[in-house]
């Protein structure tokens, strides 16, 4: 868990590069899935920023870190979907979560992963990943103003509330 000067860890920074086998060797020595950097972006916001490009691979990662949350979370915990909320629909320092950032990225693997993911939160969860930003955006609106079409940012504004 060394971190840079912003508190990033090279676990970040596997998850925004989109390393599978980075990732997983460095969860099994025990990196600190649930570490934040200084603008309290954790591995959620970094898969939904990756610059992996291989569609498959950033679905195969995003399953991968479901199941760290079984993993970590062991017996008696809230369901796996609920849980996933702790990587995915927690918000930073700017008010976006990892659907604000898939949107920044334009990055539509993940956010068609988190659409299906989310449709098993409980509605207060779906609205804080999905809520309006410290600028006042959407994930949609921030969809639109990175060069994004209108008609996907109408589909998440609209049928995802996002």
């Amino acid at each position: 868990d060394v971190i840079s000067g912003d508190g990033t860890t090279p676990l970040h920074m596997a998850f925004f590069g989109g390393h599978l086998e980075a990732i997983q060797c460095l969860v099994e020595n025990k990196a600190d899935i649930y570490k934040q950097n200084a603008w309290e972006c954790g591995i959620g916001h970094w898969i939904a920023l990756s610059i992996q490009s291989d569609h498959e691979r950033l679905v195969q990662i995003l399953n991968y870190m479901k199941g760290l949350v079984v993993d970590v979370d062991g017996i008696g915990s809230t369901s796996t979907s609920t849980s996933t909320f702790k990587f995915f629909g927690v918000v930073q320092k700017q008010g976006h979560s990892a659907v604000h950032k898939a949107a920044q990225k334009r990055n539509k693997a993940v956010i068609k992963w988190l659409v299906d993911e989310a449709s098993s939160w409980p509605p207060e969860q779906r609205d804080i990943a999905g809520g309006k930003d410290a600028c006042g955006n959407k994930p949609s609106d921030i969809w639109v103003q990175m060069g994004g079409d209108e008609c996907y940012s109408k589909w998440l504004r609209e049928e995802c509330g996002w």
